[in-house]
């Protein structure tokens, strides 16, 4: 049965691939390949086995609006966003920083995952954004973020009043080509642990492609994925992390039990809105979190809500909790505090935007381990902003006394020296108040 889904999923997606390309204007540079990702097939073949045939939803996003998209995007639109795309790269300091922070993050290991033996090597094959796509995961089946149609218009709007081509380039696409890097040549699992992976890579290469500086150069909608994998790296291992990169099953990295835990409830999930994955899906960030804890000490996989049930479970169940706080946690805190900073807003298309904190405060529950601010009226997902503060952290302010911490004054230029202060409170001692102010 699963062979005869494989060849029907093939079958409509070449079948659309070679309609768009009909109609396209230009013809694809030889050797451009269009393939979807085994991740993606394996991932349609088992909704199918699930469903009992392949799921509309998946053969419209995948095999059919995708690979159009692609087609449209690099060989039928002739715009001068669409005409960025096959520049050759100048002058474009966000996408060297971002290559080489790879490089920085991985060490060796970054040439297997960009197949070639260094960036420079990269950059000097793929000298184009076009070029670096068709590298990534998606560049054989979906168009490069930052550059649909909406996308693109804000481009040429920036391009019409003399912006320097360059300069929109790096800020516009940079983030968006070395996120698709970074997704590697998975194995099948589910997307939200693929995502959290890549996206939480990808924040080490270059924290601004995340968290940004200046509006229009993030990966928009993102953070809540760097939350999870951040949380997944400094539970199971960094370094075990990243081989999911290169094609390591779940049960290499996570173990046997833990990955048959989280596959359920990637189904369990997926069945119960049936839809392609999107970024409303990093709303669960804290289910998954717990989820994976709960895993790791052992859990019935059989629940019929892994991540109901995760999300019900206090931390202080859980073995993190427990534990001595780390470099890693303090390393969490402190982008957590970095990502209250930013809003998702419609400006016109979807984009993450620096912002200051309305009213100037956040507050650390110190129960629930989270870190939260008052939402914003101008944002459209993700509000109000909120990231985990690791739990043996706030162990130790709850032993001393304190339910909340309150964060007064707080801007985001000074989202560092609020993260050490945080710290220091933890590292004190002595009884606390029920709520203490940092300002």
């Amino acid at each position: 049965m699963d062979d005869g889904f494989r060849e029907e999923i093939d079958a409509r997606f070449h079948r659309t691939v070679a309609a768009a390309l009909a109609r396209a204007a230009r013809r694809p540079p030889e050797g451009f390949g269009f393939a979807l990702p085994a991740a993606v097939r394996e991932g349609i073949v088992g909704a199918a086995r699930r469903t009992g045939g392949l799921p509309e939803q998946l053969v419209e996003y995948y095999l059919e609006r995708m690979p159009r998209m692609l087609v449209e995007q690099m060989f039928g639109a002739d715009d001068p966003a669409a005409r960025l795309l096959w520049r050759p790269a100048g002058t474009q300091p966000r996408l060297d920083a971002a290559l080489f922070g790879l490089e920085r993050v991985l060490g060796a290991e970054a040439g297997p995952l960009l197949s070639t033996p260094t960036v420079a090597a990269l950059v000097a094959a793929r000298p184009t954004p076009a070029a670096l796509h068709a590298r990534g995961l998606f560049g054989g089946s979906a168009p490069l973020l930052g550059a649909f149609p909406a996308q693109r218009d804000l481009v040429n709007a920036e391009l019409d009043g003399g912006a320097d081509p360059d300069a929109v380039l790096d800020r516009r696409l940079s983030g968006n080509v070395v996120h698709e890097l970074c997704h590697g040549r998975p194995a099948p699992m589910p997307w939200m642990i693929l995502e959290s992976v890549a996206v939480a890579l990808g924040a080490r290469a270059r924290m601004e492609h995340m968290f940004p500086d200046e509006p229009g150069e993030a990966v928009p909608g993102v953070s809540l994925f760097v939350c999870v994998g951040d949380a997944l790296a400094r539970r199971f291992g960094e370094a075990k992390l990243w081989r999911i990169l290169a094609g390591a099953p779940a049960a290499e990295v996570f173990g046997d039990g833990p990955a048959r835990v989280l596959e359920t409830a990637g189904w369990q999930a997926w069945l119960g809105h049936r839809s392609a994955p999107f970024v409303r899906d990093a709303l669960d960030a804290f289910a998954w979190i717990k989820l994976a804890e709960k895993a790791r000490a052992g859990l019935d996989p059989d629940c019929p809500d892994l991540l109901g049930a995760a999300e019900r479970t206090p931390w202080t169940a859980l073995p993190w909790y427990a534990e001595p706080p780390s470099d890693e946690d303090a390393a969490i805190l402190a982008t957590g505090v970095r990502a209250l900073f930013q809003v998702n807003v419609l400006a016109p298309t979807f984009q993450t935007h620096p912002a200051e904190l309305p009213g100037r405060r956040f507050v650390v529950d110190v129960e629930a381990c989270t870190m939260t601010a008052p939402p914003r009226p101008e944002g459209v997902y993700g509000e109000p902003a909120r990231w985990i503060a690791p739990p043996p952290i706030c162990r130790i302010l709850r032993g001393r006394g304190a339910l909340r911490v309150v964060v007064e004054n707080a801007t985001r230029g000074r989202h560092r020296a609020i993260a050490a202060a945080l710290l220091d409170l933890a590292a004190g001692d002595g009884p606390l108040a029920e709520e203490p102010v940092v300002s």
